[in-house]
């Protein structure tokens, strides 16, 4: 099961904007290159209309209603969604990615075979050559640790069932360890700290994603373009 979130209830920080229900531009590319490949998805959302979730539901696609739960942004909500959703149903393995700037070229689960990996987003950036995420890391956590390592990007996320739960379960508590109040998002930060620190094991670049921002298209044999 692949899982993504439309949510609209409160501003997008690193955007500085709100995110628009009904817009089929925000749906259009996941859903159906989705439905192209035979996979499966849920868009859990807060504040579309019957008729636009009815308008692009179908028999690969899902819309859940959610009420949010936390106090924080779109990108740490979505982790609670994620894990709550993942505790009450069974799959073999499952899949979690952005909604808007995501495509599939091809089944990624093909090359999920470890039960104890995560599969997940990175960019091709150095974390302390980026000002952003050191700022952000050292606003979030008061520290900007693995420098010398590449940036892990949450947008792509994913893996057997049981490591999805754990995994999601410990991401939650370092988003509650985050220093506050501080501006979010926190996410990235918490991914990125958690994956790092406790040794995670994963796989992350071609052919799982394209070069994220890169646009990349289907010959160059990804299974998922991000951006």
């Amino acid at each position: 099961m692949i899982l993504t979130t439309y949510l609209t209830g409160k501003p997008d920080p690193q955007r500085s904007m709100t995110w628009k229900p009904d817009d089929k531009n925000v749906v259009d590319v996941w859903i159906k290159s989705l439905t192209r490949q035979g996979l499966h998805g849920i868009i859990f959302h807060d504040s579309l209309t019957e008729d636009f979730c009815a308008r692009w539901a179908n028999r690969n696609v899902s819309f859940h209603h959610i009420q949010w739960n936390t106090p924080w942004t779109a990108a740490e909500e979505r982790v609670r969604i994620y894990r709550d959703w993942l505790r009450d149903n069974p799959c073999d393995k499952v899949l979690t990615t952005d909604l808007s700037d995501v495509e599939f070229y091809r089944d990624p689960f093909e090359l999920m075979t470890d039960p104890d990996k995560l599969y997940i987003g990175s960019e091709p950036i150095l974390i302390g050559t980026d000002k952003w995420m050191v700022d952000r890391m050292t606003a979030t956590y008061g520290e900007a640790p693995f420098q010398d390592r590449f940036i892990l990007n949450p947008g792509i996320c994913g893996g057997s069932r049981a490591r999805m739960l754990t995994f999601l379960d410990q991401w939650m508590d370092e988003l509650d360890k985050a220093i506050k109040p501080t501006s979010p998002p926190h996410d990235i930060c918490a991914f990125i700290r958690l994956i790092y620190r406790e040794g995670i094991p994963f796989v992350t670049g071609h052919p799982l994603h394209t070069v994220f921002r890169k646009n990349q298209w289907a010959w160059h044999g990804a299974a998922i373009r991000h951006k």
